[in-house]
């Protein structure tokens, strides 16, 4: 099963097994690229786990085209994170410890408005609503025809141990006081920003996966064309 009693919001969570190798993956979809279409993104969840003897991935768009990861390090339990784009780039690296059994948000995002800005950092990662690593950076996000992966590498190794929640995807750029006014809410409350789905023309939500189905292998999502399994 993927979920089960307990989440951190709502009815339940995604519950994944590494020992099972459990994941959930998220077929590809044009509306995966609505950030692509309006160059900026944010990618957020809760989770937690308290196991340290591998690599774990939370987020993987990649396998020929890459698009974005989100993992946790085994070499210092901190997370990392990038976002592919045609210009520069690199993997940020948080500080805070996030194997320690607790419940942590992670929150990867870049604003292509900030593109190659001399002083204004385009891609940044926020653990727990508080900003831990940005860079000045440049370029436009990728598009791609490849599933997202939750809980595991493209590659089918690294799964995850753990727990996730409130799982989402904007085609927007979150500001930190805009993650940490709704990365409490569950997914049967609206969002304060963003709560509208996202087009190829709009910024907007991409999907929210709540995890609240209680039992089973299915992960609905707030798109309907985008639900996992």
């Amino acid at each position: 099963d993927f979920t089960t009693s307990g989440g951190l919001l709502g009815a339940s969570c995604l519950s994944l097994d590494s020992s099972n190798t459990e994941y959930a993956e998220v077929a590809d979809h044009a509306d995966l690229d609505f950030p692509f279409n309006n160059n900026k993104i944010t990618i957020e969840c809760w989770f937690k786990t308290s196991t340290t003897d591998a690599h774990q991935y939370l987020f993987d768009r990649r396998n020929g085209q890459d698009v974005f990861f989100i993992y946790i390090d085994h070499g210092d339990d901190t997370l990392r994170g990038r976002i592919y784009t045609t210009g520069t780039t690199s993997e940020l690296r948080s500080t805070t410890v996030v194997n320690d059994g607790k419940w942590h948000h992670v929150a990867l995002v870049y604003d292509g408005d900030y593109s190659a800005h001399a002083t204004i950092p385009a891609h940044k990662l926020y653990i727990d609503g508080k900003l831990e690593a940005e860079e000045l950076s440049s370029g436009a996000i990728y598009s791609g025809t490849i599933p997202l992966r939750f809980g595991v590498r493209y590659s089918n190794e690294y799964f995850f141990n753990g727990e996730m929640d409130e799982i989402r995807m904007f085609a927007a750029a979150k500001t930190q006081a805009q993650i940490r006014e709704d990365m409490f809410k569950d997914v049967g409350t609206s969002l304060t920003h963003f709560n509208t789905l996202a087009t190829s023309s709009s910024t907007g939500l991409v999907g929210r996966w709540g995890a609240n189905e209680g039992t089973g292998s299915a992960l609905s999502c707030s798109n309907s064309n985008l639900n996992g399994v």
